[in-house]
């Protein structure tokens, strides 16, 4: 026969064994308040801002690898099509380098609510180039990475929220916007780089009106994949002078955040299912990247 000791004994057994039950389910179905949200990614290569020749020709699957890129984005003197240079200056970059990136993306949710760690690992980049990432952000049923051009362009632009420098705090920005580095990167002489930023909650710092982006209407939270947001994208620019601009990656003519001082050259995307490229074709970004075809679309609705 049980004594009173042993069965309170038993019980409080039992109840603990209960509790561990309910809140190890609440875990494992992703409703506690305590589960620590993350997702990952991948990073390609994207041809959106780069061409062939100045007829604005893209590379494809078909294009010989010692091709020189040019840079679509307008020149001080209003023109385009500046053949994209290495770092020192010395070599124009080919096709065959610039199609090389690969590389992984993490997103970690910050349990305090100070924001989303973003932790980037790339290979194939050009060898000590300045580069520096920007946070996209896209709404409705997510977006993702496939064969060149699987998904619409006006999807893409009717879902775009908001876009920024990754990790830059508007709330605590430097008095020189300019000397904000914490998206900017050196990549090594092998073409590789590693980089982990916060990208704290908040006003993005670059708004966009040139895009048709609405000034002060979408504000990071905490977590990057929060409502409204479906999908999270990161953007790398290649910047051929070797220097960066803060809140925006180009100082331009007149302020304009677009110039040949950058390219982009390679994007990451979470929350979306990115396929793997087949063997019969190369992958490309399917998104619109900070750059020429966003200036034209804008242009042509004004």
């Amino acid at each position: 026969m049980r004594t009173t000791s042993t069965m309170s004994s038993v019980l409080s057994h039992r109840s603990f064994s209960f509790l561990l039950a309910i809140f190890g389910s609440l875990a494992l179905s992703g409703n506690a308040t305590f589960a620590q949200r993350t997702t990952s990614g991948v990073f390609r290569s994207h041809i959106l801002e780069v061409a062939i020749n100045e007829d604005g020709d893209k590379p494809g699957p078909a294009t010989p690898d010692d091709t020189v890129l040019l840079n679509e984005h307008p020149n001080a003197s209003g023109g385009q099509f500046d053949v994209i240079l290495s770092p020192d200056g010395s070599e124009a970059i080919t096709w065959g380098q610039f199609r090389q990136v690969t590389g992984t993306l993490d997103v970690e949710e910050l349990l305090d609510g100070s924001g989303t760690t973003v932790s980037v690992d790339l290979q194939g980049l050009i060898p000590n180039g300045v580069y520096t990432l920007w946070a996209d952000f896209y709404g409705g049923p997510g977006i993702g990475l496939d064969p060149w051009p699987a998904v619409p362009l006006e999807f893409v632009f009717d879902h775009e929220l908001g876009i920024g420098a990754l990790g830059y705090d508007t709330t605590n920005a430097p008095a020189n916007p300019n000397d904000f580095k914490g998206n900017a990167f050196t990549a090594m002489a092998d073409g590789t780089a590693t980089l982990e930023a916060i990208m704290p909650p908040g006003p993005t710092s670059w708004p966009v009106p040139e895009f048709g982006l609405p000034v002060g209407d979408f504000e990071v939270s905490p977590y990057v994949l929060d409502d409204p947001v479906s999908s999270f994208a990161l953007w790398g620019a290649y910047h051929v002078d070797s220097n960066t601009w803060g809140p925006r990656p180009g100082a331009g003519s007149g302020g304009a955040a677009i110039d040949a001082t950058w390219v982009g050259h390679f994007v990451g995307v979470t929350g979306a299912v990115i396929p793997e490229p087949s063997s019969s074709v190369l992958a490309f970004c399917c998104l619109p990247a900070l750059g020429l075809l966003r200036r034209k679309r804008h242009n042509s609705k004004s």
